[in-house]
């Protein structure tokens, strides 16, 4: 079964073997691959780790924070404030979510939810978008994967 062999790849490359694998399904590459090349009709595209293939296409994740709705009023405070924390590239609002790309490097989002817990903002709900190997793909190539 596919997750037998999916197993048994992951048992070979964590006794230290070097695999080759070859794949359209990018959510196995995540998993299984510690490097990887992106080759578009025959060219090398690109090559590296996950984090540097991410690298190669933005500086940023993106935090969505979902509140209550404010003013204009409270809705300019929270954006200045965020604005000013380490590693916030940008900060934007729509409805009730609060947007903050974060620097792709920062593994810490506690510095931003404890400058809404300052300010008196309910945090309802956290979710972070980090680009993943499909968009990397379609970013790198122009068009998705065939």
């Amino acid at each position: 079964s596919r997750e037998h062999i999916m197993s048994s790849i992951k048992k070979l490359r964590n006794s230290g073997a070097t695999i080759i694998y070859t794949s359209h399904y990018m959510h196995e590459v995540e998993e299984i691959c510690d490097r990887v090349a992106i080759i578009d009709k025959g060219r090398l595209v690109a090559e590296g780790t996950e984090q540097e293939l991410i690298t190669m296409i933005t500086d940023s994740c993106t935090v969505r924070i979902t509140t209550k709705q404010f003013d204009s009023s409270t809705r300019s405070t929270v954006i200045n404030s965020l604005s000013n924390l380490p590693d916030v590239n940008r900060v934007s609002f729509e409805d009730n979510c609060i947007s903050v790309d974060i620097s792709i490097n920062c593994n810490d989002i506690s510095h931003v939810i404890s400058e809404l817990v300052r300010l008196e903002i309910p945090v309802l709900e956290v979710n972070t978008e980090k680009p993943d190997m499909d968009s990397v793909f379609l970013s790198l190539t122009g068009h998705e994967i065939r």
